[in-house]
């Protein structure tokens, strides 16, 4: 009986105190502003002969051979002020793969980077061939210390954008 008379008192001497309660996460998390971080170049291709899919930042050429040293030529990036984010699918069976980076934030150590990928509708036609889809933008430079978090946007037969790879114009 006495217990049941304690609870309301315990419980209203708990109240104030859990809106100050914080998460492991939100204690560990950086208060930097989000910053919007301009895509200065955008390009992709099919061929890049990477097995794996993932997200990855280039802060030297070498770190691009992966996608193959006529790619690594093709790009015109200052590695001094400038930073390739990197996002490749890995090997798909069909034609119709691509991805497109569409933005990027900086907030402290993270840099969140969006992009979409396509698959091939059911209904679509495309070619029997194995591909390699990746993407590479340009942002203006980081830090190594900075750690990625992809945020992909799925999409199922969509039509390959017109300005999905500007680079194919490159000087």
């Amino acid at each position: 009986m006495h217990a049941l008379r304690l609870a309301p008192i315990l419980l209203a001497a708990l109240l104030p105190v859990v809106p100050g309660c914080q998460s492991a996460r939100d204690r560990d998390r950086d208060p930097s502003p989000l910053v919007p971080m301009p895509v200065l170049m955008s390009t992709g291709g099919q061929d890049a002969q990477i097995e794996r899919t993932g997200v990855f930042l280039a802060h030297r050429p070498l770190d691009l051979l992966p996608l193959g040293q006529d790619v690594v030529e093709d790009l015109s990036i200052d590695f001094d002020t400038q930073t390739a984010v990197v996002v490749t699918l890995g090997q798909r069976p069909t034609a119709g793969h691509w991805v497109r980076i569409r933005s990027a934030q900086l907030e402290g150590d993270r840099l969140y980077v969006q992009f979409t990928i396509n698959e091939p509708g059911e209904d679509q036609m495309v070619a029997q061939v194995i591909t390699h889809p990746w993407a590479v933008a340009t942002i203006p430079r980081v830090g190594p210390q900075v750690r990625i978090h992809a945020e992909p946007e799925e999409v199922t037969g969509a039509a390959l954008p017109d300005d999905i790879f500007p680079g194919d114009d490159l000087p």
